[in-house]
């Protein structure tokens, strides 16, 4: 019908014992933070490394991990270990790359600048 409201029927504004949109987002909110939903509460890392651009000596805010750098075409150029948040990248030339920090079970890719 033209020019006629719409009501929602199920509400408790209307006489109804429950909201349904309510009960569903009490349902959702419940079972999300469970251990049996199958998705992983990961602990929150803060992987990230810096300066960027870097010239030489690059440090993470996680003490120990692993590191690799690549072309941005893909190929692999470096990948090791470090240890007391920092690493020696001096035999890289400048460029620009891609970095993927790994530690802890947490893996962060990123672009990477070396002067």
């Amino acid at each position: 019908m033209d020019g006629s409201g719409h009501s929602y029927v199920f509400s408790k504004e209307n006489g109804d014992s429950m909201d349904y949109v309510e009960e569903v987002l009490k349902f959702f909110a419940a079972h999300a933070t469970k251990d049996n939903t199958g998705i992983n509460n990961p602990t929150k890392q803060n992987l990230y490394f810096y300066p960027n651009p870097v010239k030489d000596k690059i440090y993470f805010a996680v003490e120990t991990g692993i590191f690799s750098i690549y072309e941005l075409t893909g190929k692999l150029l470096l990948s090791q270990s470090f240890q007391s948040h920092q690493a020696n990248i001096s035999e890289l030339k400048p460029g620009m790359y891609l970095i993927q920090i790994q530690s802890g079970g947490q893996i962060l890719t990123a672009k990477l600048v070396k002067n």
